[in-house]
């Protein structure tokens, strides 16, 4: 068990690479022996008063050198974790053959896609991911009040509350919350989808998850932006697909690349891309859809962070203007109801609406019946639509007081990408600092900042980072963006 660790915040060295020492010097010493659980990275985080990606990126770096391993849902045990078969004592005198011997994590146990999981590819994807990034990129702002979402919820359970338990459920979704869905995509998004091509998911990763089950044989290809969301490239390379990386610019992804270029599927996001923020431009749009319809292929539109949008004209989704039934439109409202659900829903086409209700019946039909009919609830009495309009208003604030002071303090070391939505900006430091001190002096400041080097599929750029705006005031913003500006420039010139 983990004591107390010799941290100090004003070392050169940072936090995490500090951690990381620590628990190496403890397996080394044999403090820390093998099988030994490490704390989870909030616990961790809360005792030694850092944030939790200091914590995780600290185990990242322990389990590429090898020192730990981190088991599903189990948490993260110092190597060796796997080597606790004991001989037979009930049974002594048996030949050595017949103990129980430990098993390779990847070995002749595990299936084909077992083995897969436990591959260095996907390794390096899940490695890649910045921690828990979700503490600086999940949007910890202006949500919908919990007053409103236990009211909602008393209101649901008067009503169908006793009955909930007995109706038999469609693995698509309740029909109130496709029903619902379907109006709101129409009012607020431009997309005409019946509420019998709908189909809900326990989130957006599950829902893409299946998608490409459904669609990608081993072998074959899913286009994707690059850089763009790791999150999917996880899916494909665990379902033994192949990734091809297309560039991403100011119009995003570069469609004229794609000429020649044979896939079953394309992954992108048009209306907010991730990390660039940027639009993809209407001429794109159209050339996306041809190639598909060349090709044979789906387009997987992801709408992740689109609502909150700030451009004059917002454009809409992919899917209003996809006349060929090629494009699968994925959403949610988690940039407007995080943490209280993370429901997500895709609009499946003709072809595909009875595979995806199969495959759902298998991995994700008891998506939770209560948060369904709340969140039907929500969107009938027009609170989520008021919560939406709201919110956008603040986030567009927020992001224009962090403009101000990122121009204010950092202009002479820090340019800012352009971007039309989302709860993050993009932002390039320049190269005379490390990239280690930005992230070091960003915490210690508790400015919500990671690099954008897991959106990349190779190398990224060295010093990149994308800043969200959705958990600070205006006027603490400001104070720690001057003190963060006065500490890099400090270094710049030494």
């Amino acid at each position: 068990m983990i004591v107390s660790f010799n941290l100090h915040s004003d070392s050169s060295i940072p936090l995490y690479q500090q951690l990381a020492g620590e628990i190496t010097s403890m397996i080394e010493t044999g403090s820390l022996t093998p099988g030994s659980r490490l704390p989870s990275s909030r616990e961790l985080a809360g005792r030694l008063g850092v944030s939790r990606t200091t914590v995780a990126r600290a185990y990242g770096r322990l389990a590429k050198r090898g020192l730990i391993v981190k088991k599903s849902c189990s948490g993260n045990y110092v190597k060796g974790a796997v080597d606790t078969y004991r001989p037979n004592t009930i049974l002594p005198g048996l030949p050595p053959d017949s103990v129980a011997q430990p098993p390779d994590p990847a070995g002749p146990c595990l299936s084909r896609a077992g083995k897969r999981m436990m591959s260095e590819d996907l390794g390096r994807e899940i490695d890649a991911e910045i921690g828990e990034k979700s503490d600086c990129l999940c949007p910890a702002g202006p949500t919908l009040s919990n007053q409103l979402w236990i009211q909602s919820t008393s209101r649901v359970m008067e009503k169908s509350g006793s009955l909930l338990s007995a109706r038999p459920t469609d693995p698509r979704g309740l029909i109130e919350l496709r029903v619902a869905l379907s109006f709101h995509l129409r009012r607020s998004r431009s997309v005409a989808a019946p509420p019998e091509s709908i189909v809900v998911f326990s989130s957006s990763q599950i829902a893409l998850d299946c998608l490409v089950r459904l669609i990608l044989d081993e072998g074959e290809t899913a286009i994707v932006e690059d850089p763009g969301f790791p999150g999917f490239r996880r899916s494909v390379l665990a379902n033994a697909g192949l990734i091809e990386g297309i560039p991403v610019d100011a119009l995003g992804i570069n469609t004229s690349l794609l000429n020649g270029r044979a896939a079953r599927l394309a992954y992108v996001t048009p209306s907010h891309q991730s990390p660039r923020g940027v639009a993809l431009s209407d001429q794109r749009r159209k050339e996306l859809l041809i190639w598909a319809t060349k090709n044979d292929a789906f387009v997987i539109e992801d709408d992740f962070g689109s609502e909150p949008s700030y451009a004059q004209r917002p454009q809409p989704p992919l899917k209003s203007i996809d006349s060929g039934d090629r494009v699968i439109f994925v959403s949610s409202f988690w940039s407007f109801l995080f943490p209280l659900t993370r429901i997500a829903y895709a609009i499946a086409p003709g072809g595909l609406l009875e595979p995806v209700r199969r495959i759902k019946e298998i991995t994700d039909r008891n998506v939770p019946l209560l948060e369904q009919l709340v969140l039907a609830d929500l969107l009938d009495r027009g609170i989520l639509d008021a919560h939406i309009c709201r919110t956008r208003r603040e986030y567009r604030t927020a992001r224009s007081d962090l403009i101000r002071a990122l121009n204010q303090s950092c202009s002479s070391i820090a340019r800012i990408s352009p971007s039309s939505s989302g709860l993050n900006l993009l932002i390039t430091v320049s190269d005379s600092i490390a990239p280690e001190r930005v992230l070091t002096e960003a915490e210690r400041l508790q400015l919500p900042m990671v690099p954008t080097t897991p959106f990349y599929i190779g190398e990224g750029p060295r010093n990149e980072f994308l800043f969200s705006f959705a958990d600070l005031s205006s006027q603490v913003m400001e104070q720690r963006l001057s003190e963060l500006g006065s500490r890099l420039k400090s270094q710049g010139r030494s």
